[in-house]
């Protein structure tokens, strides 16, 4: 049985379209509900946490270290196609494990990093 929080997250990442779901680390839902094979971000292992930036950036963290082939260590940034923006590159010396977005667009990240 999954515990309240991961349904829960599971029901965010659904209401904007994102889901995260066995060994496919992030995908998509298109309409009606199915799976977008087109976006596809190469995330080599499973994010924590997304955040949804106004103009359309996701954030990404969480326990990985390369997305779309580049490195990056917990914390990336992908467009809504699902390429990475090679402009973002944040360096992390341990795992991200949140993120959030302020109304100013600051990003706020948390976890095990100095």
């Amino acid at each position: 049985m999954q515990s309240r929080s991961v349904s829960f997250f599971r029901r965010i990442l659904r209401l904007v379209g994102l889901v995260v779901a066995g060994s496919v680390p992030l995908c998509r839902h298109g309409a009606p509900g199915d799976v977008d094979t087109a976006f596809d971000p190469q995330v080599n292992s499973h994010p924590f946490g997304i955040g949804i930036q106004p103009a359309g950036p996701i954030n990404l963290v969480g326990w990985f270290s390369r997305i779309g082939g580049a490195p990056r260590a917990g914390l990336g940034q992908i467009f809504p196609d699902g390429t990475l923006n090679t402009g973002f590159s944040p360096a992390s010396n341990d795992q991200v494990f949140c993120t959030a977005i302020q109304a100013d667009g600051r990003i706020l990240i948390a976890g095990e990093f100095t």
